[in-house]
């Protein structure tokens, strides 16, 4: 949890498959955003019209919440394409393309209505975390929870100047 929010504004190409989501290493494919396999150099998944088909379809917008800006997005796919969870690589790779800064939380309302956060490492997807107790799919709920999770970090770190007030009124 210690790395909960941590995530950098990332420039330049992906370190992630643009189709599959997988590390890339190889500083070529770092540079087309594609790996060799998906890329046709081996054994091709998808084109990329039916990777650009099969992608998440969500909305975003920033606001600000209990004191806290937060990146959020809402899925909007349907069943013929990925979830935001299924194709969070490609989320957070879509946000930093299009100029997110990936410093702040990024939370989402997966197809189930229920609220996550996403754990971005270095510009990167690296994991889930839950916004709403099991069951719930409260916006309000969520937001309370991450600002709590806010406070509690900050709290930790010692940062003499908190994110903003825990309550339920704003």
């Amino acid at each position: 949890m210690n790395d909960l929010f941590a995530g950098t504004a990332y420039s330049g190409p992906g370190a992630v498959c643009g189709i599959c989501g997988r590390a890339l290493k190889n500083p070529a494919s770092i540079e087309r955003s594609i790996g060799p396999v998906c890329a046709g150099s081996a054994h091709p998944k998808t084109t990329s019209k039916e990777a650009e088909e099969m992608r998440a379809r969500y909305t975003t917008e920033v606001e600000t919440v209990l004191g806290i800006a937060a990146i959020t997005i809402r899925d909007t796919g349907h069943d013929s394409t990925k979830s935001v969870t299924n194709d969070a690589e490609r989320v957070v790779l879509d946000l930093r393309e299009r100029g997110f800064k990936l410093n702040m939380p990024v939370i989402y309302c997966d197809s189930m209505g229920r609220w996550d956060g996403l754990t971005i490492r270095n510009g990167v997807f690296a994991g889930f975390y839950p916004l709403n107790s099991p069951g719930s799919t409260d916006y309000k709920e969520a937001r309370v929870m991450l600002a709590t999770m806010m406070a509690l970090r900050d709290q930790r770190l010692g940062d003499a100047t908190p994110r903003g007030p825990v309550s339920v009124e704003d």
